[in-house]
């Protein structure tokens, strides 16, 4: 199952409309749309908060199935040692 079908669940689950928990999240409506539908992705706090509204586990709304990916910038490749 996808984030954006598991958010989706959670928030029908608990009767609530997606203003509401737009609301209960401190983001816009338009903005939590766009996570429901799977158009973009929340950051890693805004996944902490959700996680803690719903009283489930990031592990569970990631479907610890690699379906949730970050953007990471920067470069974090680890050098080697030249000899």
């Amino acid at each position: 199952m996808s984030f954006s079908t598991i958010l989706r669940e959670l928030r029908l689950q608990n009767n609530l409309s997606q203003e509401k928990i737009a609301i209960k999240l401190d983001i816009a409506t338009r903005t939590y749309v766009y996570y429901e539908t799977g158009k973009r992705l929340p950051s890693i706090d805004l996944l902490a908060r959700i996680a803690k509204v719903f009283k489930v586990s990031i592990s569970f709304l990631i479907n610890e199935q690699g379906e949730y990916t970050v953007e990471i910038q920067g470069d974090i490749t680890a050098k080697e040692n030249d000899e």
